[in-house]
């Protein structure tokens, strides 16, 4: 427990990069969670029809697809100037999706602002993975899923006041623009990282490449290691395909199967300290115990939490699986996303977390596009969603395929066939 509450010791440049690029995660997860706790809202406000909400979500997870083309963009001009482009981008479509008159615009600025906020992440990840000391990379990226935590955090609580809130809804979106505004200036000051530096000056001791490989990332990724991004490509896919879904509808999910009301759901959110402690707790296990073993058990342990949340009753009881649903999924995401930094070389890294990123958004959209019809068909949404939880039963197995790759330097495990 010890080493898992103490702060590592990083330099005063490692901080300043972990804290410029993990903090536009706490408005990127904002975001997320309001479009989830006010789908009601705004399907009511927007005249949406109940079978096609699925579509639409499935629509704006699309968006995270064109991600990969800004992934493609920093292996060749650097994070930085990248970086920097996501979170002006993604601010201006935070605004105007609280503008949004109709369900067509409102899907278009959501669609744009997931790319953008999609490419955040992952550039996010390949950042803090390539400056961060092996031993704490777990521990980084668990303390940028904590900032996340935080961001979904403050939506639960503004959520118990929406209806009390001038425009409801949209004023949710308002609210996150001054702050990143303010991120904008401060990420001026992000430096390049120095692997990045290293690899197109030619120091870094790179993988014998081709023309072909600088020209097409994604061609030499496939080739090189086509077994390591099919299988956790794979795990990823099956982990959207579930978590979406799960996560668009069980607000609505609760208040109108159980009556909740929006201040219901805010109660939730001191609880959600719990999943804020295991997006750490979740990075320090999988650099303690093995990232494989850790991944595989809180997929397991979501899966079960999210079977509780549909096919349980009483308030206590859904109140244990939200929670639980979340505080395992966050583990589990947290160590999907670790790999999927750690697996491949410097050169080619940020176009894996982008492909990654691909791997998820068709995971998301295939699952919510798969309730909406399980909903045609079943007249239920606790039914479907239940179904799709069962995708998580072959992530685990994708897993079984993956090296461990905890404790281990980038360079190590990038060497590896």
């Amino acid at each position: 427990m010890r080493g898992l509450l103490a702060i590592p010791e990083l330099t005063a440049r490692q901080w300043r990069v972990l804290l410029l690029v993990s903090s536009a995660t706490f408005f990127d997860y904002y975001d997320i969670t309001i479009i989830s706790l006010a789908l009601k809202q705004i399907q009511t406000d927007l005249l949406i029809r109940e079978e096609n909400l699925g579509l639409i979500g499935a629509v704006i997870q699309f968006g995270k697809i064109p991600a990969v083309f800004v992934a493609l963009a920093a292996d060749r001009f650097g994070r930085r100037p990248v970086l920097l482009v996501t979170v002006i981008a993604y601010t201006i479509l935070t605004g105007l999706s609280g503008l949004a008159p109709e369900a067509i615009s409102f899907m278009l600025f959501q669609f744009l602002a997931r790319t953008f906020a999609t490419a955040e992440l992952a550039l996010a990840h390949v950042v803090i993975a390539e400056e961060v000391d092996k031993s704490h990379r777990g521990w980084a990226i668990g303390l940028m899923g904590t900032l996340a935590g935080f961001g979904s955090g403050l939506a639960y609580v503004l959520f118990g006041f929406i209806d009390q809130f001038p425009g409801g809804w949209r004023m949710l979106y308002f609210i996150g623009i001054a702050p990143l505004i303010l991120l904008i200036f401060l990420r001026r000051s992000l430096p390049e990282t120095a692997r990045f530096h290293r690899a197109v000056s030619g120091d870094e001791v790179k993988p014998d490449v081709s023309l072909a490989f600088r020209l097409q990332p994604l061609l030499y990724l496939v080739r090189r290691y086509p077994g390591r991004l099919l299988a956790v490509g794979a795990a990823t896919f099956l982990f959207a395909y579930t978590q979406e879904p799960t996560y668009f509808f069980a607000p609505k999910f609760l208040q109108e199967e159980h009556g909740w009301k929006p201040h219901y759901i805010a109660l939730l959110a001191p609880f959600g300290i719990i999943t804020v402690f295991m997006s750490v707790a979740g990075g320090w296990m999988g650099d303690r115990f093995g990232r494989r073993r850790i991944t595989i058990i809180f997929l397991i342990l979501t899966a079960g939490s999210a079977l509780m949340l549909f096919q349980g009753s009483g308030f206590v009881a859904l109140a244990v699986a939200m929670v639980g649903a979340g505080a395992c999924s966050a583990v589990a995401r947290i160590n999907l996303f670790v790999y999927g930094a750690e697996l491949f070389p410097t050169v080619s890294r940020a176009t894996a977390g982008g492909t990654l990123m691909v791997a998820n958004s068709l995971g998301g959209l295939t699952g919510l596009a798969l309730e909406s019809y399980l909903f045609r068909k079943t007249g239920s949404h606790a039914l479907g969603l239940s179904i799709l939880v069962a995708g998580l039963l072959p992530a685990v197995i994708a897993l079984l395929f993956l090296p461990e790759t905890s404790q281990r330097s980038l360079e190590e495990i990038a060497g590896e066939e």
